[in-house]
């Protein structure tokens, strides 16, 4: 990606480790859980913005059982302060609730809102299953 690859060394990289793997969840009701989160890349990430574009948030993708995307903005998770390269932090985030009993898939990766996925940039997103009963 042009934004990812723009200046040498400021890659947007993270490293994100879901606190459960295995996620439950029942059906109708939202739930909240959390992530380590690394910023293994060189920028620095503003959690803030005057235009509300070019911050860096945790999004949160909901999937079906086979990965298949159901929805690409189900969540994101807001750091509470800037985040410089090199550190990691906990964040927590809640997921709206889903409606259907069933096994699903939460991916997570980072965004630069307005902008692009850190996937597309070339970082690696994070999955955990979720159980719906």
């Amino acid at each position: 990606s042009a934004l990812g690859n723009a200046i040498y060394g400021k890659a947007l990289k993270a490293e994100i480790r879901p606190q459960n793997m295995a996620l439950k969840a029942k059906a109708g009701k939202p739930f909240s859980s959390s992530a380590e989160i690394l910023n293994a890349g060189g920028a620095l990430w503003k959690n803030t913005s005057a235009t509300n574009r070019r911050h860096i948030t945790l999004g949160i993708s909901l999937l079906d059982r086979n990965r298949g995307m159901i929805d690409r903005n189900v969540a994101r998770a807001l750091f509470p302060r800037a985040v410089p390269s090199g550190e990691a932090l906990r964040l927590d985030f809640q997921v709206p609730p889903v409606t259907s009993p069933g096994q699903y898939w939460l991916k997570f990766d980072m965004v630069c809102e307005g902008l692009e996925w850190f996937e597309s940039c070339g970082s690696s997103p994070s999955y955990a299953k979720l159980q719906v009963n």
